[in-house]
């Protein structure tokens, strides 16, 4: 019983790291399409992305993203 229940725990773990993976490559994409497109709608799109990712709970991962956001989108967002 306890070895299922490890293996439970780790494929939990392992789930959770692919789903995380999986979140940081679309909002590469994301910031990839921003900097061909330069658009507001782009930038917002990076900007849900991130907001999307503080939903799912994954603070530190979202913040990260938030600074990157913020130097490499910036005021475009804005104007």
């Amino acid at each position: 019983m306890a070895e299922h229940n490890r293996y439970k725990r780790n494929n939990q773990k392992n789930k959770n790291a692919q789903d995380e993976e999986r979140l940081k490559s679309l909002i590469e994409n994301l910031f990839r399409l921003h900097k061909f497109e330069r658009t507001k709608e782009s930038a917002m799109l990076v900007y849900d992305g991130i907001i999307d990712i503080v939903k799912l709970g994954n603070i530190d991962l979202a913040k990260k993203f938030a600074m990157r956001f913020e130097q490499e989108v910036g005021a475009i967002a804005y104007e």
